[in-house]
């Protein structure tokens, strides 16, 4: 083989191999341009009276994926803190103020292991698609829910409804007609689901609102999932 020749080849193999390097590299970027542009989901979940609003661990803030790290969803509630711990509600007058007077607020946060429908299997669980934007806005606006400690982080004010959920202090002031359904409709609305918050008073309106804008995955059974 001539000089030429083998500078031909060599040269030949250079093309080729650098065609393979440019095509991969086409790819890999059409990849993670198609998971950008992927759109995000976002969950309504209803027990049928109370709502909560449940988003992907990986698409919560570091402060609240430390909270469960190894769970796959978390299902986020808000309330008047009294009312919705039951606590010092030994007296009817005390239930009156929690319940129509302005109270601190709580938000209750449970880590799903499984998927949502068979975490939450006597629930009503809507799902929405919504751009990445506006899920970045909703984990802003719920980060904004939570009252902070000293050192920045969730306030952890007591257990959970069940054994892995925690009670945090919310933010908010909690005042009817703000209720656990205008929060979770607010929420969504700032993700981008098109909610009219104002009527979401009750349970009934948000899930008739979610049905159309969203995807039924499960309807609610008699029995209620703590919520």
């Amino acid at each position: 083989m001539t000089f030429h020749r083998y500078l031909y080849c060599l040269l030949a193999i250079a093309s080729l191999l650098a065609g393979g390097c440019t095509t991969q590299k086409r790819e890999e970027y059409r990849q993670r341009r198609a998971a950008r542009n992927a759109p995000a989901k976002v969950w309504l979940v209803s027990n049928g009276w109370h709502t909560s609003v449940a988003i992907r661990t990986k698409d919560a803030t570091k402060e609240l994926q430390a909270f469960a790290p190894k769970s796959q969803y978390l299902v986020i509630g808000w309330g008047g803190a009294d009312f919705y711990m039951w606590r010092q509600m030994d007296s009817f007058v005390r239930r009156l103020r929690a319940t129509f007077l302005p109270t601190s607020s709580a938000l209750h946060v449970i880590p799903a292991d499984t998927s949502l429908v068979q975490a939450f299997p006597n629930s009503e669980i809507i799902e929405f698609e919504v751009t990445e934007q506006g899920l970045q806005r909703l984990r802003k606006s719920i980060d904004r829910s939570f009252k902070r400690d000293p050192k920045g982080q969730p306030l952890v004010i007591g257990p959970g409804k069940v054994p892995t959920s925690r009670f945090f202090s919310g933010e908010e002031t909690y005042y009817l007609p703000k209720t656990c359904n205008m929060w979770a409709a607010s929420k969504l609305h700032t993700a981008g689901v098109p909610i009219r918050v104002s009527a979401a008073i009750v349970a009934d309106n948000l899930i008739w609102q979610g049905r159309k804008k969203g995807r039924l995955l499960a309807v609610k059974k008699a029995t209620q999932d703590p919520l």
